[in-house]
């Protein structure tokens, strides 16, 4: 256990990440409040990051590391997924996409952080009491993930995909 520095709330050493410098390792403001401090940080100061990000990319190295990225993220699974607790082992939610890699990370993100002014907040919400104790798990890899969704529902029967019904299943 170890209390952050800025919302003075003592939290476990997986809330805070790395820093070599520290005595024991870890950053002295934990990962909520270091992610507020670098956005205000960047929302105080935008033209001199994009002026920063623009001469990065100058160099052909960054330049085609980034457009490499992009292109893995473009090339993206098909398939189905699921939501579990590790904890319980009970599955969550039974999940295609015609792009998985961004569908199960834009899960995470909002699962993190819900926002009221989603149209699934309450979602992931729910979602969010079991956070940080779920995975996203591949099932299967499939370009027929409409009807594979649904057998896969049947099967696991799980707790939430009454939340977001697909009204083409």
């Amino acid at each position: 256990m170890k209390q952050c520095n800025t919302c003075y709330v003592e939290k476990p050493l997986s809330e805070y990440y790395k820093l070599k410098i520290s005595p024991d390792g870890k950053d002295y403001k934990c990962k909520q409040c270091r992610k507020e401090y670098s956005n205000q940080h960047y929302r105080n100061d935008i033209p001199a990051h994009k002026k920063r990000t623009a001469k990065y990319l100058e160099n052909p190295k960054h330049r085609n590391k980034v457009r490499q990225q992009t292109e893995d993220w473009r090339v993206a699974k098909q398939g189905i997924y699921k939501i579990v607790d590790t904890i319980t082992n009970e599955v969550l939610y039974v999940g295609e996409s015609s792009q998985m890699n961004g569908r199960i990370s834009f899960h995470k993100t909002n699962t993190k952080n819900p926002n009221p002014k989603f149209k699934d907040y309450n979602f992931y919400k729910k979602l969010n009491k079991h956070y940080p104790n779920i995975d996203f798990v591949v099932i299967k890899e499939t370009k027929r993930h409409k009807e594979e969704e649904r057998y896969y529902i049947d099967i696991y029967k799980p707790l939430y995909n009454s939340f977001l019904v697909d009204k083409d299943i």
